[in-house]
C-alpha cells in the first residue's frame, strides 16, 4: 500500500526523479573524491621511500635510485642528471639520478633511494620509508623512518 501511495505520488515525475538521484549522486562522489586529502613532508640522511598515490602531486629530491610508474592520467617531470634509465618491472628506473621529479596525476608510484632526500606530496596516499630520516602530516603524525629493516608506514 505504501508503495503504491509513492507509485502514485511521483507518477507523471519519473524524470524529475531520476535527474534529482544523478545531481545527488554525483554531488557524493564529488565529496569522496576531494575529500580525504593531505599534505606530507619527509627528509633524511638516506634510505628508501615508496610512495604510492591514488591522486595528487608529489616532489622528490635527492641523490640515489628513481623509480617512476605513471598511468594515463598522470605525468612525471624530470630534471637532474642520471646515468641511464632502463625498464625494472614495469617501472622507468633512473641510475645516479641527481636532481628533482615532480609527478602529478592519479594512481603513480614514486621510490626513492639514496641520500639528502626531500619529498613532498600533496592528495591522497600511503608511503613507506626506511633509513635515517623524519616524517609529518598535516594531520599531526609524526615520526622517524623505520631503522634496521624495519619501515615506518603512513597514509595522507
Amino acid at each position: 500500500m505504501f508503495v503504491q501511495t509513492i507509485r502514485r505520488k511521483f507518477e507523471g515525475k519519473e524524470s524529475k526523479v531520476k535527474v534529482l538521484v544523478v545531481i545527488c549522486s554525483l554531488f557524493v562522489f564529488s565529496l569522496l573524491l576531494f575529500a580525504s586529502t593531505g599534505e606530507f613532508f619527509a627528509s633524511g640522511k638516506r634510505g628508501w621511500v615508496k610512495f604510492f598515490a591514488q591522486k595528487g602531486y608529489v616532489e622528490v629530491e635527492g641523490k640515489g635510485k628513481l623509480w617512476v610508474k605513471t598511468s594515463n592520467d598522470s605525468k612525471a617531470e624530470i630534471e637532474g642528471t642520471y646515468d641511464s634509465k632502463e625498464k625494472d618491472k614495469g617501472m622507468d628506473f633512473y641510475k645516479n639520478f641527481q636532481g628533482k621529479v615532480v609527478v602529478k596525476g592519479l594512481n603513480f608510484r614514486v621510490e626513492f633511494r639514496g641520500e639528502n632526500i626531500k619529498f613532498h606530496a600533496t592528495g591522497k596516499g600511503k608511503v613507506a620509508m626506511q633509513g635515517d630520516g623524519t616524517y609529518k602530516t598535516d594531520k599531526g603524525k609524526e615520526g622517524k623512518w623505520g631503522i634496521d629493516y624495519r619501515w615506518a608506514h603512513t597514509r595522507f
